[in-house]
Order: C-alpha cells, then sequence, then structure tokens
C-alpha cells in the first residue's frame, strides 16, 4: 500500500525575550526539517525507577524509531517541580546523563552520542539504542516530540 501521507516542513522557533538595562537581549532562531513525513508527539508519565521512553533501531514499534530517519527530538518536563534524569545509552557500551529540570526541554537532532570519561577530545559517535528517564522524588510527566523523514 502506498502512503497517502505527503512529506512537509518542520519549523521549530526559539525565542529568547529579556530587557536588561532597557535593552533588548533577546534572540529568535529558526530551523526548517524537509520532508518530514512522520512525528510521534507523546506525554508519559516517568516515576523514579529509570525507564526506556524512547528506543532506535531498524524498524517503527511502540515508542521505536528508525534510527537512519530521526531528524529531530525534544524532550520536556512537564513537571513544576521535580528534575528528571535522561539518559542515552547504546546497548553495552556508551551512556551519557543529563538533569532536565522542571519545566525546561532539550533537543537532539539524532542518536548520535560519545562519552569519554577522560576528558579527552572527541572522536568516534555511536549510535544510541534508547533514551530513558527517571524522575526524582516523584513520577513527573514528560512530553516527548519525534520528527523523522
Amino acid at each position: 500500500m502506498a502512503t497517502s501521507i505527503t512529506p512537509a516542513d518542520l519549523t521549530v522557533t526559539i525565542t529568547e525575550a529579556v530587557q536588561l538595562n532597557g535593552s533588548d537581549k533577546g534572540s529568535s532562531n529558526v530551523l526548517t526539517i524537509t520532508d518530514v513525513a512522520e512525528v510521534d508527539n507523546r506525554i508519559v508519565n516517568v516515576g523514579t525507577a529509570e525507564t526506556d521512553i524512547i528506543g532506535f533501531g531498524s524498524a517503527n514499534g511502540q515508542g521505536s524509531f528508525v534510527r537512519t530517519d530521526v531528524k529531530y527530538i525534544r524532550i520536556t518536563n512537564l513537571d513544576d517541580t521535580n528534575y528528571v534524569t535522561l539518559g542515552m545509552s547504546k546497548t553495552g557500551a556508551d551512556t551519557f546523563y543529563i538533569k532536565l529540570e522542571a519545566k525546561k526541554s532539550i533537543m537532539l537532532g539524532n542518536d548520535d552520542l560519545e562519552v569519554d570519561a577522560s576528558g579527552g577530545a572527541s572522536s568516534a559517535f555511536v549510535e544510541a539504542d534508547n533514551i530513558s528517564a527517571k524522575a526524582n522524588g516523584a513520577a513527573v510527566d514528560l512530553e516527548y516530540f519525534v520528527a523523522l523523514t
């Protein structure tokens, strides 16, 4: 069966607005991603045990996406109090963790990561297998948006 979906452009706009001493110090940046044919937008409740929320592989499935088709990922912590620890992992290899504070977001353009515990220069990216989340203190709602070509 042929698809009836016509790919479209995704436009992502980031705007910071701040006035300091009467002077506008904000900025706005626009990213356009062409030929987006699939999106997944979900709100997921995450508890205090580490849970996989997004997977990457060679086929689409429940919460899993074809890694080569992923062009944009946004994860937003919708909680107003608790932070979330996000992890991006290559099974049996690298994992990096970040603290995503309440009401904040992170954006990624792909599933590539590298971890270097020695503080050396970046040398070789690997493709992640998943993104996990673990709430601090109490369960939180996370929203994710994934765009694929």
